[in-house]
């Protein structure tokens, strides 16, 4: 077990910690507070000779979550409010309670928000979104946004984010109507945003910086 800023790291795998991890291999991980089981990471693997190394690094908040994050394929998070991520393709994160925010990477990842109010950040690649309920947002940093899917987009709750640095056309705040089209096709150079449902009322839809949804990689 280790200690991480007040928290319980039980770690799982083929290893001994009389040898001070330096020899074996970790599997997966569990996050304690307390006595509440606040994050599982499967899907890991790496050698605790690695762990050892990361824990003594410059910046041993960011070796350590590049170990234990970025790599698995399964990321369940508690239910309060958590920050997960992933960049395995193929991983499937989901945040349970609270207001969670998760992010993906470059390749395919199903992130889903479950209770609370959510951001789903797929960054790159084919994502699948299920936000649950509450009042969630969807981030796309993709100019493909076809590659993407939202699986229970509410358009009373949720809304849409666009990355500014990508669909730079568009320009920040609101989306005004002239660039958003009902129908199957632009029928001029001001429709960025084509919406197929043939029945709607609104949808939200804004553009943003990546910075003000993405923070830093911590945990």
């Amino acid at each position: 077990m280790l200690q991480h800023d007040g928290n319980d790291i039980v770690l799982k795998g083929s290893f001994t910690d009389e040898l001070g991890f330096a020899e074996g291999s970790v599997k997966k991980f569990v996050l304690f507070k307390g006595d509440t089981k606040m994050i599982v990471s499967k899907g890991v693997d790496f050698a605790t000779a690695d762990l050892a190394a990361a824990a003594k690094a410059d910046d041993p908040e960011e070796a350590l979550f590049a170990l234990f994050f970025i790599q698995a394929d399964t990321v369940i998070g508690s239910l309060s409010t958590d920050h997960l991520y992933s960049i395995t393709n193929g991983a499937e994160m989901n945040g349970r309670g609270g207001d969670d925010h998760l992010f993906g990477g470059a390749g395919k990842q199903t992130l889903k928000g479950g209770n609370g109010n959510d951001t789903l950040d797929g960054w790159r690649g084919k994502d699948t979104y299920k936000g649950g309920s509450g009042e969630d947002t969807f981030f796309f940093t993709d100019r493909k946004l076809k590659t993407d899917t939202i699986k229970d987009f509410s358009h009373k709750d949720d809304q849409i984010i666009l990355d500014d640095a990508v669909f730079s056309a568009i320009g920040l705040g609101q989306l005004n109507t002239n660039s958003f089209r009902i129908g199957k096709k632009a029928t001029d150079d001001d429709d960025h945003v084509i919406y197929s449902k043939k029945a709607v009322d609104y949808i939200t839809i804004r553009m943003a910086t990546a910075e003000s949804i993405r923070p830093n990689s911590q945990f």
